[in-house]
């Protein structure tokens, strides 16, 4: 299929995305620890990417996503339905102020929006799916502990400002960071991502991490492949 990006076990169509598959949504979808959960909440799945790894990753779970755009719901919904896991996969058209489930999650993935100040895309799907619009944090973390059961988890994936800000907003509403990693793309750059995953409770502790994408050669880690082999091709 044209327009697509093939993965060992599925393929997702990206015509209509505002911004195709990136190694964000790889790099969260298979760090995550997700082998005992039951019911997942994608929030923001676009292309349905995050909710494909969730099912490919947990053969017990039932997955739900959320994506407001109609265009890119149009291409989540067209994956869902090509997937090995249909019968899993639950899609919906809400944004997450309207969202209304009828039942509690015990985690949730999020790859949500870049920045939370900086220029606007003249393209206006693009700056929607890129700017975050003011008080989406903290609206995020609100939801998500209106949705979660007593032993949820939530990983998501921000630059290191907005994840900050976030983990500031779950420590306000209970919250504790369980584990991150942050996420280098070459050994003479600056770590570009955070990688985290909170969980209710106030303990203080947590696991801390890093991954560097390429070595000095500009070749991908040992580290980096074998993360991400089970959804590569060439890995």
């Amino acid at each position: 299929m044209s327009n697509s990006f093939q993965f060992k076990q599925f393929s997702v169509f990206q015509q209509h995305a505002a911004f195709k598959v990136g190694t964000d949504s790889v790099l969260l979808g298979a760090w995550v620890e997700v082998s005992s959960v039951k019911k997942v909440l994608d929030i923001g799945t676009g292309t349905g990417v995050l909710a494909l790894m969730m099912a490919q990753r947990n053969a017990d779970a039932i997955i739900s996503a959320m994506e407001p755009d109609f265009q890119s719901y149009e291409d989540a919904t067209l994956n869902f339905t090509r997937s090995p896991w249909p019968e899993r996969l639950r899609l919906f058209s809400n944004s997450i102020e309207d969202f209304n489930p009828s039942y509690r999650f015990d985690y949730f993935i999020c790859n949500p929006p870049f920045f939370a100040e900086s220029l606007l895309s003249p393209d206006l799907r693009k700056s929607a799916a890129r700017h975050l619009p003011p008080g989406w944090l903290s609206l995020l973390v609100e939801k998500i502990t209106l949705w979660a059961d007593e032993k949820a988890v939530a990983g998501v994936i921000l630059p290191d400002k907005e994840f900050y800000l976030l983990h500031e907003t779950f420590v306000r509403l209970g919250w504790h960071l369980k584990r991150y990693r942050r996420v280098i793309p070459f050994p003479d750059g600056h770590k570009t991502r955070i990688m985290g995953e909170w969980i209710p409770g106030s303990t203080i502790t947590h696991e801390e991490s890093e991954l560097l994408i390429r070595d000095v050669e500009r070749n991908y880690t040992k580290e980096y492949r074998t993360l991400t082999s089970a959804f590569y091709l060439n890995f």
